[in-house]
């Protein structure tokens, strides 16, 4: 593969072809500042890897938002909330097997673990 950059948090992937097959993403700020994440060619984050192309987390949308949680191939490795575009989105914390964001007027959005709303 080769990785050029293409400006800001964004480098793009090409095969040994020279097809375009992917762009990564370098996440800013958070406990996961300088992960990658893989973004597929239809624009949509899948995971997050390492500098050696390593998968170390998934990847949850969560409903109705530009957010997405990353959540640990390993556990007790740290978790994240990103936006599509890489930037730190602030506390998520896992509760069981959903997410707890905090949310204004000292309020808490629940997601299940697949990211749908409860």
């Amino acid at each position: 593969d080769f990785h050029v950059p293409a400006g800001g948090n964004r480098t793009t992937v090409y095969d040994g072809t020279g097809a375009h097959t992917s762009d990564l993403l370098t996440v800013q700020g958070g406990p996961l500042a300088g992960s990658r994440l893989d973004v597929n060619l239809n624009g949509t984050p899948t995971r997050v890897v390492d500098g050696g192309g390593v998968q170390t987390h998934n990847v949850v949308a969560l409903q109705g938002t530009n957010a997405l949680v990353l959540v640990p191939n390993t556990a007790g490795g740290p978790m994240g909330r990103v936006s599509t575009g890489g930037v730190d989105q602030g506390a998520v914390t896992r509760v069981g097997g959903g997410f707890h964001v905090p949310a204004g007027g000292n309020r808490t959005t629940v997601y299940d673990g697949t990211g749908a709303h409860t």
